[in-house]
């Protein structure tokens, strides 16, 4: 069965290019570009991992974040922030908020894929 991915991204060009690379990949991607629109939908697709931009047009990524972990169903899901605020404090924040990884835009896509496969479990390929 495929891994479902969430991406969270107010950014359309990253979306699509996100869920070429993915779909490429094996996985099965659900797109989001708000943060509300991403909590309910991985409310009810119960995805394995999500992307999530921290800077979102309605709530913050960190915002979205506090919900899925408030979820008993998500809290478990292995999340990547998805940045291109490289600063110190977005590095602190991150790490306070217990996100399992982060990337700063513009990141290089076979990095993020091994920070999938390892946050999955899966041996790269």
């Amino acid at each position: 069965m495929l891994k479902r991915i969430l991406i969270v991204d107010d950014e359309p060009d990253t979306i699509k290019l996100l869920t070429l690379r993915l779909t490429k990949s094996g996985y099965d991607v659900i797109p989001c570009s708000t943060g509300r629109f991403a909590i309910a939908s991985a409310k009810k697709n119960k995805p394995d991992l999500a992307i999530l931009d921290i800077k979102l047009p309605d709530i913050n990524g960190y915002d979205v974040l506090k919900e899925f972990r408030k979820n008993p169903s998500l809290s478990g899901m292995p999340v990547i922030f998805s940045t291109a605020d490289a600063s110190v404090a977005v590095k602190k924040n991150v790490k306070e908020c217990a996100a399992d990884d982060f990337v700063i835009k513009p990141y290089d896509a076979k990095d993020l894929l091994k920070k999938i496969h390892v946050l999955l479990g899966q041996h790269s390929s």
